[in-house]
């Protein structure tokens, strides 16, 4: 199959100032999220059919103050909502953002690792949160319904955990999954 003909860029989106480090399809493809260097979110909505650019900006999202480059969904809970999203960088913190209200600041900020965050999962089937960390630590996040709290810190990595994931079983135990430079352990 000849790629070079079945792909086309269709749209550039450039509202930050540096480069783009992670980015998200949410909600049916119907929104996206970008994270840059510049240690912004921006949101973008699909258009109706016919406009120019399938994507329009939405806004930004802010709290970082140090470059983004991890994203996840947090799906929501009924069909009326468009879930949270989090976010994780160089700031060490991991920020939960409202994709109803869409403000720039975050609602949640989860503090615990001493780096930067380089990776996030959320598990809906047991409704965890993963962020990984330079800080040779992964760490387990559930939301009580009124704050999140790290459940479990994953150690006994000699090296940054580049990434992070957590395995359907029938215990929040785990299994989880993590990666380094030394290797992926269970």
């Amino acid at each position: 199959m000849d790629t070079r003909t079945t792909y086309r860029v269709i749209q550039e989106l450039g509202h930050h100032e540096s480069d783009v480090k992670a980015v998200l399809a949410l909600k049916d493809d119907a929104l996206l999220a970008c994270a840059s260097r510049d240690g912004l979110i921006s949101l973008w909505t699909k258009q109706p059919h016919g406009d120019e650019s399938p994507f329009g900006f939405k806004t930004a999202l802010r709290g970082h103050n140090a470059y983004v480059n991890s994203l996840a969904h947090i799906p929501p809970e009924n069909s009326e909502s468009r879930g949270r999203l989090a976010s994780g960088g160089n700031s060490t913190m991991v920020l939960i953002h409202s994709l109803d209200t869409m403000q720039d600041e975050p609602i949640s900020c989860l503090i615990g690792h001493s780096h930067n965050v380089c990776a996030l999962h959320y598990s809906s089937s047991q409704k965890l949160l993963a962020s990984a960390s330079w800080d040779c630590t992964a760490r387990i996040w559930k939301y009580d319904g009124d704050n999140w709290v790290c459940q479990r810190v994953l150690e006994g990595h000699q090296q940054a955990v580049w990434d992070v994931k957590i395995v359907a079983n029938d215990s929040w135990q785990g299994p989880f999954i993590t990666a380094s430079d030394l290797g992926v352990e269970l």
